[in-house]
């Protein structure tokens, strides 16, 4: 997350208590769904495959915004989309 004020960056929690680290090669973004800070999100590593031949594999994310926290789910092998 990043305060647009400031432009400092706040890492995600995730269970443990530990920052979320995104696997390399991997992008996308989350979305808001919702007035009390819940959102979703779809990150993949579509460039990996592309230059490593790598399987393509889709990871979702449940997060909540104002705790600052995410739960990756992974979809391994699949192009499944959250929504």
């Amino acid at each position: 997350m990043v305060n647009v004020s400031t432009l400092s960056a706040t890492p995600f929690t995730t269970t443990g208590g530990g920052n979320y680290v995104f696997p390399a090669g991997f992008a996308g973004s989350l979305f808001a769904i919702s007035s009390n800070n819940i959102a979703l999100g779809f990150f993949e590593n579509a460039p990996a495959v592309l230059y490593s031949g790598s399987p393509l594999q889709g990871d979702g994310a449940a997060a909540d915004l104002s705790k600052r926290f995410l739960l990756p789910i992974s979809l391994t092998n699949t192009y499944v989309q959250p929504y």
